[in-house]
């Protein structure tokens, strides 16, 4: 609602409906943003607990000892995947143009192909882990 009121005075409450209209408006401001600070709070401590909403948050990863690099990838909060080793074999979940996304088990893992554009949905193996590099190439298909 709009209030008239002259340029030279502020639009304050005059009367006692004025004032109990005011007083309730900044009573359900201050509980909505209350209430907000509430459940950003419970959210940000339990949202990993919650089964259907913990995709909304990443677990950090577990750093190596010594002084290795550590390999680009992302896995769920409750995934047992630490690490891909030579000769993991995966999906390609984004083109690899040459580099992309596959996921090997539940992790999803930044890499290279060795040579060839490969399209999503290739399988593929990891021939080379240097560093935080992981070179894959397109599995072959054993027929007969």
């Amino acid at each position: 609602m709009l209030i008239k009121n002259p340029p030279d005075r502020l639009p304050w409450p005059q009367d006692s409906i004025a004032w109990s209209e005011f007083t309730w408006g900044v009573i359900g401001l201050a509980l909505g943003f209350g209430g907000f600070v509430i459940v950003v709070g419970l959210l940000s401590k339990y949202l990993p607990d919650i089964k259907f909403l913990s995709g909304l948050s990443l677990a950090p990863t577990v750093p190596k000892q010594g002084g290795e690099m550590q390999v680009s990838m992302t896995t769920p909060p409750e995934s047992t995947t630490l690490s891909v080793n030579m000769g993991d074999t995966g999906k390609v979940v984004s083109k690899l143009r040459p580099t992309g996304k596959a996921k090997f088990g539940e992790a999803i893992v930044d890499v290279v192909a060795e040579g060839d554009f490969l399209d999503k949905g290739t399988k593929v193996e990891i021939i080379e882990i240097h560093g935080n590099r992981v070179v894959v190439k397109k599995q072959r298909t054993e027929e007969g």
